[in-house]
């Protein structure tokens, strides 16, 4: 599978969950992120270059567009950021969208997979509560690899 913006929060989660249940995937990240993507047993394309290749699956964390569909074999799936962004499906492709739901017994799944070190937490900064606003501000910024946490 293809992971657009694979550097990011979501997309680093992505990898890791790829490679611990034995996917492979291919990260599209910034020039930069070329070693982090591949720590996470990815291989690395650069969001400089065109995407290229057929993939069984696309996930656009990247929000580039349906333009990714045509690098999503016949019958395969393209999975967009949010439910606005899912393109109507083409060629057998199923297209799907992230949604935020409840679940416990998979929060739990995926506690267990960070605490074997086979999904790996980036922590970009920390805030006591009290600085809660310039930790807003960091975030607003852009650019952060890793969490933003804020401490009581």
């Amino acid at each position: 599978m293809l992971v657009t913006g694979a550097a990011g929060q979501v997309g680093g989660f992505l990898l890791a969950l790829a490679r611990a249940t034995g996917l492979h995937a291919t990260g599209l990240a910034g020039p930069d992120d070329r070693e982090f993507v591949e720590s996470l047993g990815a291989a690395f394309l650069s969001r400089a270059d065109d995407p290229t290749g057929t993939f069984d699956a696309v996930v656009d964390l990247a929000v580039i567009g349906s333009s990714l569909l045509d690098l999503v074999r016949d019958g395969g799936g393209y999975v967009a950021a949010s439910p606005p962004l899912r393109p109507e499906p083409v060629r057998g492709i199923r297209t799907f969208a992230l949604e935020v739901l409840p679940d416990g017994s998979r929060l739990g799944e995926l506690v267990k997979l960070v605490t074997s070190g086979d999904i790996p937490l980036r922590v970009a900064d920390v805030y006591p509560f009290a600085d809660a606003a310039a930790a807003h501000d960091r975030l607003a910024r852009g650019g952060v690899r890793g969490g933003v946490v804020l401490v009581p």
